[in-house]
């Protein structure tokens, strides 16, 4: 009888990546490529059947691509685990304050019909209580949907140094020899990143004066710990934690898509 270990087979089936925007989607997107997975990203033709509760447009893309990350893919877990059964689950995430200051300074106030479907408003820019609310929702959501089935989703942290031993072990791929892609790693000095946070402030200013204000008690919240960690032979014991406010001007080198 041989000692040798059976290598883990490759998962050839969907992968959903459900993480919100700006906690490394970007990073996974490319690092599925570099496995080889066909990968779909946002599809903003899909926001008007979603509203309509008409999923026939997203199986369609589903039955074209191996993998799915960005929006509208995040909203859709309880759907696409329901009508995928087998199906592998990525879940991205990222401190509260950074990924905060991340979004807005990636979407700024200008109002966009994918963010209203996420958010329910067209920003997060000025309705960064809003934002932080519906992403502490999202996570929590995810979390409990998949409390008793660890085996089907990866929670990965970038800024807390997952990378390629998580992702491959998760999927069955050998770890290539190429560095992980960190996508979209930014700094707040340019001018738009200036201009965002500006005009955040103008809003928050706006709905206070119009009656709408910003829930103040929703703020970030301190550290607590990863409620699913799905490692294969390796565990980097990452925590989450939360601090900063979200007036930017201080560069962020974990500043992921």
């Amino acid at each position: 009888m041989s000692d040798r270990q059976e290598e883990p087979k490759r998962f050839d089936g969907k992968i959903f990546c459900i993480g919100f925007q700006k906690t490394g989607t970007s990073t996974i997107r490319d690092a599925l490529r570099v496995l080889g997975y066909r990968v779909c990203g946002v599809r903003y033709h899909l926001i008007g059947p979603i509203r309509r509760s008409d999923l026939r447009p997203v199986h369609e893309m589903v039955a074209q691509f191996d993998a799915f990350e960005d929006n509208p893919w995040p909203l859709l877990f309880r759907e696409l685990d329901r009508d995928y059964p087998g199906s592998r689950f990525i879940m991205t995430i990222r401190d509260e304050a950074p990924w905060l200051r991340s979004v807005v300074n990636h979407l700024g106030v200008l109002p966009d019909r994918m963010q209203k479907l996420v958010y329910g408003h067209g920003a997060p820019g000025g309705y960064e209580d809003v934002a932080l609310a519906r992403y502490r929702r999202h996570n929590e959501e995810v979390f409990a949907h998949f409390a008793d089935r660890p085996d089907d989703i990866l929670v990965l942290d970038f800024t807390k140094g997952d990378g390629w031993a998580e992702i491959c072990g998760f999927l069955g791929c050998p770890i290539p020899s190429t560095a992980l892609p960190h996508a979209n790693k930014r700094a707040y000095e340019t001018w738009k990143s200036k201009a965002n946070f500006a005009a955040a402030s103008v809003v928050r200013g706006l709905r206070r004066l119009f009656g709408d204000p910003p829930d103040d008690t929703i703020r970030p919240r301190p550290p607590f710990p990863i409620p699913l960690r799905v490692v294969r032979d390796h565990d980097a014991g990452a925590t989450h934690g939360h601090q900063i406010a979200t007036d930017g001007g201080r560069p962020d080198s974990a500043d992921r898509s």
